[in-house]
């Protein structure tokens, strides 16, 4: 299976990716956790989850790394998906010798771009879990990420960062009018 957890920044994406390397624990499955290089925001040799609860990670470069430190895996768990360009074909291979995995990712950036490496994984996923926080304006359910500095990145353009540079929103106080996808209406009915 490909189980992956996507959402905005602070909706619990990686403490819900730390409670199924505990499952795999369970199982005794031979585990790795990988984490992108870059993402350096916490701790360069572990995986943070914004509470503070960390878990030990290889950390990789790319795709080819990827595969490398997880052939003999039983169980993957990766962070920041979308930081790590061909990450889901890497994962369909180890699905097709076995392995399972979990991921979590941010679907959207914070300028409303879609990230490829994101759309690829839930299209072989097995299961998308759509995990939301709250909308630091209104309460309600945040399904995007705001930057608080400057215009935000582009896909291509990520700034690494937590909640020092980024915020969770509905798509009602998201800037940007490429995110919102959904008529005004949706926050009528009750959608948003």
């Amino acid at each position: 299976s490909i189980v992956v957890y996507c959402g905005p920044m602070m909706a619990s994406k990686t403490t819900r990716l730390f409670i199924d390397v505990e499952r795999a624990r369970f199982r005794r499955e031979r585990i790795v956790v990988a984490k992108p290089r870059v993402d350096t925001r916490y701790d360069s040799e572990c995986v943070v989850t914004h509470m503070g609860l960390k878990l030990p990670a290889i950390a990789v470069s790319d795709a080819a790394e990827l595969e490398l430190v997880t052939s003999a895996a039983d169980f993957i768990a990766v962070d920041e998906a979308f930081m790590l360009p061909g990450c889901a074909d890497v994962l369909v291979r180890a699905r097709n010798r076995g392995a399972s995995s979990s991921v979590s990712t941010l679907d959207v950036s914070a300028s409303g771009e879609p990230f490829e490496e994101s759309m690829r994984l839930l299209s072989i996923a097995t299961e998308v879990i759509k995990l939301y926080a709250a909308c630091v304006e209104c309460s309600a359910p945040a399904r995007a990420t705001r930057s608080k500095i400057g215009s935000p990145p582009t896909q291509r353009d990520v700034r690494i960062g937590g909640h020092d540079i980024y915020e969770p929103v509905c798509w009602r106080h998201h800037p940007s009018s490429k995110a919102v996808t959904v008529s005004d209406s949706s926050h009528v009915s009750g959608l948003e």
